[in-house]
């Protein structure tokens, strides 16, 4: 894992048009670190970026496309997963973010997909030398803090 403070390639917010997505997009916008757009619908990706202030790149892949999910994370130091409901649509960007050795946290609260994430990944990821987080949403973090 690189442990330098310095951003080392884009930060991919799949899901961006959804509502917890357009937050953190606006977040990544305002704070100026190199981000890019992602999410099935062209339209809708288009839209958001002409929303934020500054320029965006814009991936439109569907969730059953291995090969473009990788090609999209391939350059990428994270990926947020927005998309849910996760048991649904979760893993196809959680296996590509560890198979592109990309950091991957999402906004999940579903407990059966935060325990797939451990019992599947938890190797693969820590081989590939990257975190896998789910449940960073507001209903986790606190307690992981206080706990902490």
């Amino acid at each position: 894992m690189n442990d330098s403070n310095e951003q080392q390639g884009p930060i991919a917010v799949y899901g961006a048009t959804g509502y917890t997505g357009r937050l953190i997009a606006a977040e990544l916008d305002r704070a100026g670190v190199e981000f890019r757009l992602a999410g099935r619908s062209q339209e809708k990706l288009d839209r958001l970026a002409g929303d934020l202030d500054g320029p965006v790149e814009v991936f439109a892949v569907s969730l059953d496309d291995q090969r473009g999910l990788r090609e999209l994370l391939a350059d990428c130091s994270a990926v947020i997963a927005c998309a849910g409901p996760f048991h649904l649509y979760g893993e196809p960007v959680m296996s590509a973010a560890v198979d592109t050795a990309t950091h991957y946290l999402d906004t999940t609260g579903e407990q059966p997909f935060m325990r797939l994430a451990w019992e599947k990944y938890d190797r693969p990821a820590r081989e590939a030398g990257v975190a896998v987080i789910p449940g960073m949403g507001f209903d986790y973090v606190p307690g992981d803090m206080i706990a902490a």
